[in-house]
């Protein structure tokens, strides 16, 4: 027989069954026990054996779950950030605002960066006392007013003075458009992803 056959799965079942009958054979139990005994054991390894089996197809469960929660783990090679798509179609991606942590969406089609009037508060942004801009949004007209961060942190690209429009709606969803993407060298979607290109020093740009 092949010894490549004997790989670490088999080694390690050969040596668990080594145990479980040695310790069923010490206790001597009666039938009805070692029927139960047996059928734990069996549960046991069965679970142990499947994750061991399946550890990558559950790391990619796992991965997926984390991305719809929390937002998708921006990837870097050290020239363009890679963004996954969540599995409802969208990219989010946590911010670093002053310390504090914000979930936001980001949105090709969007032209402004907007921020709920709560995450504005709890991340210590003033508003500034410029005119207001009004949206008219499928729900009718909202007014929002201005405010910047003087910096964010996207995972390895770090933006300043990143202008945001702070919204009175309270949905939790937080989102960088065009005005941010704008900020970077570049920007593309692609396979699934999203490609971010920073500048060497991001930042409002000129004129």
């Amino acid at each position: 027989m092949d010894a490549s056959a004997f790989g670490p799965q088999t080694v390690w079942a050969v040596i668990m069954l080594v145990l479980v009958t040695s310790s069923i054979i010490a206790a001597r139990l009666k039938w009805s026990q070692l029927i139960r005994y047996i059928l734990i054991w069996a549960g046991i390894f069965g679970v142990v054996y499947g994750v061991t089996l399946f550890r990558s197809e559950i790391g990619m469960v796992w991965e997926r779950v984390r991305t719809d929660l929390f937002g998708g783990t921006p990837q870097s090679d050290g020239r363009t950030m890679v963004i996954p798509q969540s599995s409802d179609g969208h990219y989010w991606v946590n911010a670093q605002i002053g310390g504090a942590t914000v979930r936001f969406l980001i949105d090709t089609g969007a032209t402004t960066s907007v921020v709920s009037a709560d995450e504005a508060a709890r991340l210590g942004l003033v508003e500034s006392g410029l005119y207001p801009v009004f949206i008219e949004t499928a729900n009718g007209t909202l007014r929002m007013t201005r405010t910047s961060a003087p910096q964010m942190t996207v995972g390895t690209i770090t933006t300043r003075d990143v202008s945001l429009l702070v919204s009175p709606r309270s949905d939790g969803i937080n989102v960088l458009g065009m005005s941010w993407l704008n900020l970077l060298a570049g920007w593309r979607s692609e396979g699934g992803s999203l490609i971010l290109t920073p500048r060497a020093e991001a930042g409002r740009p000129e004129g």
